[in-house]
């Protein structure tokens, strides 16, 4: 695991464990994030609600849970999970 970022309503970083080593733009994440889970929302149907959001790239896994007040992004270094 890579670390866990929690931010505020308006993406602020309010605690972070995140190593920078791999990543030196810690606090740009929850931005990005947030559009995205933005975007999930308006795809998901008016019935339902968005509880988590799994994001995968080649560097790095987001786990993403929103709620109002906070959002919280775990990052994973899929290169390091056993499969």
């Amino acid at each position: 695991m890579i670390g866990v970022v929690v931010a505020n309503s308006d993406g602020v970083v309010i605690r972070s464990t995140a190593t920078t080593s791999l990543f030196e733009t810690v606090d740009n994440y929850p931005g990005v994030i947030a559009d995205v889970v933005e975007r999930a929302r308006q795809v998901i149907k008016e019935n339902d609600e968005l509880t988590f959001l799994k994001i995968r790239t080649k560097k790095v896994e987001y786990i993403v849970v929103p709620d109002k007040e906070f959002t919280l992004i775990t990052l994973i270094n899929p290169s390091s999970e056993s499969n």
